[in-house]
């Protein structure tokens, strides 16, 4: 079979508003820095802008920029530093779009371009979740828990349940 290829879906409006925000205080903060190098005590900010920078990169490195339905896995892509997530297809029982609700970071990045990491709620527990837009959040689940959010969730999950079924 030759692999599927879905988008992302667009941000939410909540993270598109934060990731603008976050952003327009960066671009400030980088036009800012040869008035910041005019005073001596302004070492504080320098280290501050760079700090927000390196928050910026690091955020924009986890954005999921496709999932990729192989035969036995589908593949995160994400930017360089980090490598690609690959969640195993062997073992998945269930396919299902979810609400996700309220979910606690354990670890990863939340609010700036996607939320990606391990997150943690009463509902379904641990899992890990590279989400662009909670609203079309689909869940795979087998001895883990994983959320994405593709851009046409319901071709996705049918897709999907159509490849695990030939597995």
């Amino acid at each position: 079979m030759d692999s599927q290829t879905y988008r992302p879906a667009p941000m939410s409006v909540g993270l598109a508003v934060i990731s603008g925000i976050v952003l327009a205080l960066g671009i400030i903060g980088l036009a800012a820095l040869p008035l910041l190098f005019r005073r001596s005590d302004n070492g504080g900010w320098f280290v501050g802008i760079i700090a927000l920078w390196i928050l910026i990169v690091h955020a924009w490195s986890l954005w999921p920029r496709c999932y990729e339905i192989r035969d036995d896995s589908i593949i995160i892509s994400r930017q360089w530093p980090y490598k690609s997530a690959i969640i195993p297809l062997k073992g998945i029982e269930e396919v299902k779009r979810v609400q996700i609700g309220k979910a606690r970071l354990v670890y990863g990045s939340i609010g700036l371009f996607s939320d990606t990491g391990w997150f943690r709620n009463k509902e379904f527990g641990k899992f890990f979740m590279s989400v662009t837009d909670p609203d079309k959040a689909v869940m795979l689940s087998n001895d883990s828990r994983y959320v994405l959010s593709p851009k046409y969730p319901d071709e996705f999950v049918a897709d999907l349940k159509h490849i695990i079924n030939q597995v």
